[in-house]
């Protein structure tokens, strides 16, 4: 009894989440998915454009955005098409995205953000067994 009793609380509780799906919150160029006070943090307005467009699965950092703001770009096959998902994400407060080791980084420990689209190489790395990170 106490097992019927214990399954159909279990199912009673999962039902809401079933009912409802948590709603995709992908960015695109034209509008980035980040929190509401993402521009107090960053210092001012934030500046959109990046396109996930024919870019392979990686994280990008947003020299627009002074690196501040970084993006990932999923790209999978669905019913015989490619489609690419895009994230996007910002560095905490005084940190900005270093392209080269994928992490945010002071000013001073990080690549520079001008070199960004040259470190993107760096997403090649993932899925790759045959080699190790950074070596």
């Amino acid at each position: 009894m106490k097992t019927i009793v214990f399954v159909l609380v279990g199912m009673a509780a999962a039902l809401p989440s079933i009912q409802h799906p948590r709603p995709r919150r992908d960015s695109s160029p034209m509008f980035y998915s980040l929190p509401s006070n993402a521009s107090l943090i960053l210092g001012g307005d934030i500046h959109t454009g990046f396109d996930c467009a024919d870019l392979p699965y990686g994280y990008y950092a947003d020299e627009a955005n002074n690196c501040a703001v970084f993006h990932v770009c999923l790209p999978y096959i669905i019913f015989d098409e490619i489609v690419t998902r895009h994230f996007s994400f910002f560095c905490g407060e005084g940190t900005i995205f270093d392209q080269e080791r994928l992490v945010c980084a002071a000013p001073e420990d990080a690549l520079p953000c001008s070199l960004a689209a040259v470190a993107r190489s760096t997403n090649e790395y993932f899925g790759r067994r045959d080699i190790n990170f950074l070596e």
